[in-house]
């Protein structure tokens, strides 16, 4: 055996490596080995339906079925959130993404009307659910 000693060795009593070395070591399968029900490492149990009564079987992990998501957009920004989040979510075989689009303007200035006929044309057009121009 070749020792080695530089800045970083450490010495340790050899029992105390032992059973840091045990420790680290998989402890093998646990559950019923064989044909059959038989005792469980750890638990106290005997199979089935041992002295602490009826194993539990292992939970099942939950499945994610539904997104909710609200945020401001930047007009700007609308391509990136449909190309970054709507995307992946409508790729999914089978999803249904529903949309909804809430739309704020302000003009200090007014809107005039030809600007207003093209918005409401567009908005009928488009099919959106309501729409209107409020005066001040």
């Amino acid at each position: 055996m070749t020792v080695s000693v530089n800045v970083e060795a450490l010495i340790v009593k050899p029992e105390v490596a032992r059973a840091q070395m045990d420790a680290k070591q998989p402890v093998g399968p646990i559950g019923p080995v064989g044909p059959g029900p038989g005792p469980r490492r750890g638990t106290g149990l005997q199979g089935p339906g041992g002295p602490d009564g009826p194993t539990q079987p292992e939970p099942t992990p939950k499945k994610i079925t539904r997104f909710h998501g609200t945020v401001a957009i930047d007009p700007l920004r609308a391509g990136t959130i449909a190309r970054e989040v709507i995307k992946h979510l409508s790729g999914l075989v089978g999803v249904k993404v529903q949309l909804t689009m809430e739309i704020q303007a302000e003009a200090p200035e007014g809107i005039p009307e030809e600007r207003q006929r093209i918005v409401n044309e567009n908005c009928r057009t488009l099919k959106f659910q309501s729409f209107r121009f409020e005066e001040e």
